[in-house]
Formats: structure tokens, C-alpha cells, sequence
């Protein structure tokens, strides 16, 4: 059986995040200031908030330090988005980048449908991080979704390095940004 190419497993994924995410609500995404996460731009635009009351912002659950490291070099503040309390953000460009969506108030509902969507072949369940996870890991890209009580969790992670190295990073971003929901 053929492989995908690695950009169809990409696009795969980020069409399931960017699907979830405007399905959360009506109207335009806003973009926040570059480096979203600073408390001066929190404090410009509402910060969704999880059933306990944590940021799911998120710039929050991922810092610019989290994708420096997976990274393997600093790709400059996040890039934040959001729409209706779910929210993305872009660390880095094209062909080395972490994005993150958070969609707060789906959690399992949200986590079940995007792994309906995702391509069975490539799907791998992930264990340790939040209440459950999958991914799908293809040479320099990786993507892992979960879900941690309300919040649907999506990270994208291009690179330029080895498949391999990609999971493993890809694995660590979502591991700290589980710890941090």
C-alpha cells in the first residue's frame, strides 16, 4: 500500500482542526496582537476560560519556549487567532511551525468526531497525555489531538528533521500542554 505524501496527512489534519474551529461559532476570526500570550494582550480580548477556570487561550498551553524546543530554534511570539472562545496559535512559517487550537466547551463529543475524520491508516492512539489522544505522524509532520475535560486540544507540528524526531517532539509539546489545561 502507498503512502500518503506527507502535505496530504497535513492538510488532512489541519482541515479537521480548521473545521472544528469554525464550527464553534458565527462571525470573522480575530486576530490578536503578535504574542498573544503576554497579559497585556490577554487582557485586550476575552480569554476563554475551562470549567475550572484555567486560560484555554491558545498561546497559553503552548509558549513560544515549548516550540523553540521542538522546534530547535526560536520562532519568534505566537501568532493568536480566535472566534467565538476557540482560539489558534501559529508559532514559526512554513516548513517549520507549531500551531495549536483550542476549542473549549467540546472536549470528548469534539475529540470523538475529529478522530471519525482523521485517516484510519496513519491514526495512532497516544497515550499520557490529557484524557485521551491520537495522532498522525508522517516524516516532518505531526499532529496530535486530545481532549482534556472540555477542551479539544490540536497541535500541528512541522519541521525539517526526521519523522521520528517529529513524533517525539510533536509528543512533548502536547504532553506540557496537557499538564498546563
Amino acid at each position: 500500500m502507498k503512502k500518503p505524501h506527507v502535505s496530504t496527512i497535513f492538510i488532512a489534519v489541519t482541515a479537521t482542526g480548521c473545521l472544528l474551529l469554525s464550527a464553534c461559532g458565527k462571525g470573522s476570526w480575530s486576530a490578536l496582537a503578535p504574542g498573544a500570550a503576554s497579559s497585556s494582550a490577554r487582557s485586550a480580548a476575552p480569554v476563554a476560560k475551562d470549567a475550572a477556570g484555567n486560560s484555554t487561550q491558545a498561546c497559553s498551553p503552548v509558549t513560544e519556549q515549548d516550540a523553540a524546543k521542538a522546534l530547535g530554534k526560536d520562532p519568534g511570539r505566537g501568532q493568536a487567532l480566535s472566534q467565538s472562545g476557540a482560539s489558534s496559535c501559529t508559532y514559526g512559517a512554513y516548513p517549520a511551525l507549531v500551531r495549536v487550537n483550542v476549542v473549549p466547551g467540546l472536549g470528548k463529543a469534539a475529540f470523538l468526531h475529529a478522530r471519525g475524520l482523521a485517516p484510519k491508516v496513519e491514526l495512532v492512539d497516544v497515550p499520557g497525555i490529557g484524557d485521551s489522544a491520537f495522532g498522525v505522524f508522517a516524516g516532518p509532520a505531526a499532529s496530535i489531538e486530545f481532549y482534556k475535560g472540555q477542551a479539544l486540544v490540536v497541535i500541528l507540528l512541522e519541521t525539517t528533521g526526521s519523522g521520528s524526531s517529529s513524533e517525539a517532539r510533536a509528543k512533548a509539546v502536547a504532553k506540557r500542554a496537557a499538564s498546563r489545561l
